[in-house]
């Protein structure tokens, strides 16, 4: 992760603002992706890039980790679901970037 990582901040570094920022270093990602990373391990690899970029405790830095480890809680609740062993779903801040979808823009789904 750590080559994706590299990749992906120096794709974020030509970028401005956090959107551009984290789809160019998703991209970036995408295009580097020598050992065919399942989607979370690019996602997770962009994210550091730009976080390697913008510095984890700027206040796009902190809204950005802010996401991510929202968005790691959906996932989760989301295997559990799978699995049959869900709770109530984890309750979404409508104030942080939506990763997914701009992941879904990037990849084309």
């Amino acid at each position: 992760m750590s080559f994706g990582a590299t990749v992906a901040k120096s794709a974020s570094a030509k970028a401005v603002g956090l959107e551009a920022k984290v789809k160019a270093a998703m991209k970036a990602v995408i295009e580097e992706d020598l050992f065919s990373m399942p989607d979370h391990q690019i996602i997770n690899a962009a994210l550091c890039g730009v976080l390697l970029d913008i510095g984890k405790d700027s206040p796009d830095g902190q809204l950005l980790a802010t996401s991510a480890r929202q968005m790691n809680k959906v996932q989760a609740w989301l295997q559990a679901a799978i699995a049959g062993v869900a709770g109530d779903p984890p309750e979404v801040d409508a104030s942080v970037p939506p990763i997914t979808m701009w992941w879904a823009e990037v990849k084309g789904v």
